[in-house]
């Protein structure tokens, strides 16, 4: 029942508008993936229900605080999308509003999460906003998002804005090498890397480093035209959705670097530098640009509250990378 050791600047100020009773009935947490908005949200709502004020943040061991780490307490709600990518649903938000009006069974707050914010579609957020904008008494509704700019501009004005930045200080560096003291891989480069402690540790217990080591052979190889287009973009597709594009977005920025500068691009780059240099040699700065505009499209329309195929955005930017990398001279 605790948050984050990078967290503890966020929670100070959480914690002292609990005290002086100036908490918002709307709160928005929003950082990048991987920074623990999930344990933050837990742990307030922990903290707003627990039989004992003055355990800090919450006690962990009275009735409201074990119903609360099982997710069965009565008087929080988590509202989440039906199946991962989709979107949240105005149904969803309708029965959440009802829950809301309900008379709390513990005699404390009436809570409800909401991840990601962002996957709401456009009339459960406009649904929600009559809840934001009279919230009952004792209530709090706490909205997470990894991409606060897709969530309607009257639903951020009624939230209390609370950031996560990038955590790559030297307490998330220590608390990620506890994570993976036996990986034998550098945790400011993991850092770096993935900016964000939880999307490090994911990185490393998801193989996602293998992913990446494997995306660079992909392009080599289609440079060379010695890989069968479909099956790569197949292949990527098989990736959590949006990993393979992320990796990409990152990897093609760095070969953008590399072409304006003959400095290595990142600390978080240096185990593929090595192989991006010979891709960027034949090619010109428009087409890396091209490649970039792409990634960042198919990002996008992967994000969004639209279903489209994966599979076939991967197809287009596959080949596209390997008519420019052949054309180019890449292969040689």
């Amino acid at each position: 029942m605790n948050v984050y050791p990078w967290q503890q600047a966020q929670w100070q100020r959480v914690a002292q508008a609990i005290t002086a009773d100036r908490l918002s009935h709307g709160l928005l947490l929003h950082g990048p993936a991987g920074i623990g908005l999930t344990r933050f949200s837990r742990v307030l709502a922990a903290r707003l229900l627990c039989d004992r004020p003055d355990a800090a943040p919450a006690c962990g061991a009275c009735k409201a605080c074990i119903l609360v780490d099982s997710g069965n307490h009565p008087d929080l709600e988590l509202i989440e999308p039906e199946e991962p990518g989709k979107q949240i649903k105005v149904e969803q938000i309708r029965d959440l509003i009802d829950f809301m009006h309900l008379k709390s069974q513990y005699g404390k707050y009436k809570i409800a999460i909401i991840e990601p914010a962002e996957a709401m579609n456009t009339n459960a957020a406009n649904t929600l906003l009559k809840t934001l904008e009279e919230p009952p008494a004792t209530s709090v509704l706490i909205l997470n998002s990894h991409d606060p700019q897709r969530l309607p501009v009257t639903v951020r004005s009624r939230c209390q804005s609370i950031a996560f930045g990038l955590a790559g200080d030297s307490t998330a560096a220590t608390w990620l090498g506890e994570q993976i003291n036996d990986s034998g891989m550098d945790p400011e480069q993991l850092l770096q890397l993935a900016g964000a402690p939880l999307a490090a540790l994911d990185m490393v217990e998801g193989k996602q480093i293998e992913q990446r080591q494997q995306l660079v052979d992909d392009l080599v190889h289609l440079g060379r035209s010695d890989a069968d287009p479909v099956a790569v973009a197949g292949r990527w597709a098989g990736l959590e959705t949006g990993v393979a594009v992320r990796w990409l977005q990152r990897l093609f920025m760095d070969m953008l670097k590399l072409k304006l500068s003959e400095q290595p691009p990142g600390f978080g780059s240096s185990d593929v530098i090595g192989r991006l240099r010979p891709l960027v040699n034949g090619l010109d700065l428009r087409e890396i640009v091209s490649c970039c505009q792409l990634l960042a499209r198919i990002n996008a329309q992967l994000g969004s509250t639209v279903t489209y195929n994966k599979q076939a955005l991967l197809e287009e930017f596959v080949f596209l990378w390997r008519s420019v990398a052949t054309s180019g001279g890449v292969s040689q």
